[in-house]
């Protein structure tokens, strides 16, 4: 453990924690109380606690009161905007890494229709909030790679698309979302979906 974060420094250690198949007992102790870690993590539930934590983190009232600012015009030089994310993730400890990695874990996860977690995906890609600005430039700036400004006149469904979230894009359609809303440059989500593949 290094400044609060866990480093697995061997496979072994890995291969000892994770549970990777049915005919491995879940979290049993297998012969003495040194043993009682061995098999206990399995993939899916630890993706599940890190998808709910990170999707809490992004739908903090924070990011919404403190939103990240880019320049409205889009006049910000590529620099100026990798150089106001990195500043902004320095005041937001967590940001990067649930910007980042919370799509993984949310699809690592597994979710289920009726799931808790499913409803706050859904929030967190709601473009309508200063928070969806702030977490999706911080992905489209470090994950993406991509210049400028994050698209600004996304649909939830070409959000939930473009970040291959299953889940999310079935429930919105189920929920009636327009499949065939196209943003200001004429995409579809389904565009979405295929250029971050």
């Amino acid at each position: 453990i290094r400044d609060s974060k866990i480093y697995l420094i061997h496979q072994t250690a890995k291969e000892f924690l994770v549970c990777w198949s049915p005919s491995q007992e879940l979290g049993r102790p297998l012969s003495s109380d040194r043993t009682m870690w061995r098999h206990s993590l399995e993939p899916a539930e630890s993706n599940l606690v890190l998808a709910k934590i990170c999707i809490s983190y992004l739908l903090s009232a924070e990011l919404e009161s403190h939103p990240l600012v880019i320049d409205e015009l889009g006049s910000v030089v590529q620099s100026s905007i990798y150089t106001a994310v990195f500043e902004y993730c320095e005041k937001h400890d967590f940001l990067e890494y649930a910007a980042r990695f919370w799509t993984d874990h949310f699809r690592e996860a597994k979710i289920k229709e009726d799931s808790p977690v499913l409803h706050s995906a859904v929030r967190a890609c709601d473009i309508r909030t200063g928070r969806l600005l702030a977490w999706f430039q911080v992905y489209w700036t470090i994950i993406t790679n991509y210049s400028g400004r994050c698209p600004q006149e996304l649909t939830d469904l070409m959000l939930g698309s473009f970040l291959g979230l299953e889940a999310v894009v079935r429930f919105l359609i189920q929920k009636g979302t327009n499949v065939d809303s196209r943003d200001n440059g004429g995409r579809t989500s389904l565009w979405w979906a295929v250029v971050n593949r």
